[in-house]
């Protein structure tokens, strides 16, 4: 079953830990993007991750490419002679100092992309398609190509699975306007809990309310919802399934919700049911936190021992 995603990627460049970007004199190395990384937590658990982009092609393009095909994942990319590498700065915090980020990713050589540009036959014969609302944030050509690709996912009888987690690249109204123009395609929509809230009409509601409101709304069948280190919740057919993590020491949070993402979406792939594939996710994003950088590639070895210490914890 292959899963097919699309997406920007920036250079990922961190200080060591306990490092400040207004001081260190290294930096640490990464691939980073919302589908990037669900694609490298998904081809770790054995399914078949394709993504799509487009790349500058230069040395830093390439490094792109290169870091995601060492993670397993099929790279069908189109190379560009315009246009620039995307880079996040990312710094950990400590205690009531919290984590920051510099987003570097105006003018990179994706936010031209068409749907023509790419190699829209990857869809055919897939069984999902995944993208996110922080690719179509970067730029209107973006936002086009990624409800062309999921309108075309969608008449390809391809399971569809959305995002909302823009990276603070969208106003509210941004997000709604958007929301209303991609969720009426998705079959599948994964949420952080703050990224839910932004979306519904109340947002004091509860996670299993505000789950059950962008179903309603946007007539979803599923609604995944990550809260962190309290684990996530499901939503299907007016049934909330819930699972909540297990404490672990945090090294790093910034690649857990994608690891939730990869995880859910191979586990449901795989013929999962809902509540195996959200132990998954949630087993997933507890293992991305205690690895250094935003992609995870945990073995089902891993995912075992998280499931156990989670299975454990409920007893």
């Amino acid at each position: 079953m292959t899963l097919v995603t699309f997406g920007e990627a920036s250079l990922w460049l961190a200080p060591p830990t306990g490092d400040r970007l207004s001081s260190a004199d290294r930096l640490r190395v990464r691939v980073d993007g919302v589908e990037s990384n669900a694609a490298v937590a998904a081809a770790a658990l054995g399914t078949d991750a394709v993504w799509l982009s487009k790349l500058p092609d230069s040395s830093l393009g390439r490094r792109v490419a290169g870091a995601l095909r060492g993670y397993g994942v099929d790279v069908d990319v189109t190379w560009a002679h315009e246009g620039r590498q995307g880079v996040r700065f990312f710094e950990r915090g400590s205690g009531p100092r919290p984590d920051g980020a510099v987003d570097d990713a105006a003018d990179t050589a994706v936010t031209s992309v068409d749907a023509e540009d790419l190699a829209i036959r990857r869809l055919s014969g897939a069984a999902a398609f995944y993208t996110s609302a922080a690719t179509m944030a970067l730029s209107g050509d973006l936002a086009r190509t990624c409800a062309t690709l999921m309108k075309t996912a969608a008449s390809n009888d391809v399971r569809t699975a959305f995002s909302l987690t823009d990276r603070g690249r969208w106003t509210e109204g941004m997000a709604r306007e958007a929301a209303d123009r991609v969720l009426p395609d998705v079959n599948v929509l994964v949420a952080r809990e703050a990224d839910a809230e932004r979306l519904v009409e109340r947002p004091d509601q509860t996670v299993r309310e505000m789950a059950h409101s962008l179903a309603s709304r946007y007539d979803v069948e599923r609604v995944a919802i990550t809260r962190g280190e309290r684990g996530a919740i499901v939503w299907e057919a007016s049934t909330v399934h819930e699972r909540r993590a297990v404490e672990t020491p945090v090294t790093d949070p910034s690649g857990s919700h994608d690891a939730f993402a990869g995880a859910f979406l191979s586990r449901s792939l795989d013929g999962g049911s809902v509540a195996d594939a959200l132990d998954y996710g949630v087993a997933g994003a507890t293992l991305a936190r205690t690895v250094a950088g935003p992609t995870l590639t945990a073995t089902d070895t891993e995912y075992r021992s998280v499931l156990d210490a989670m299975d454990a914890a409920e007893r």
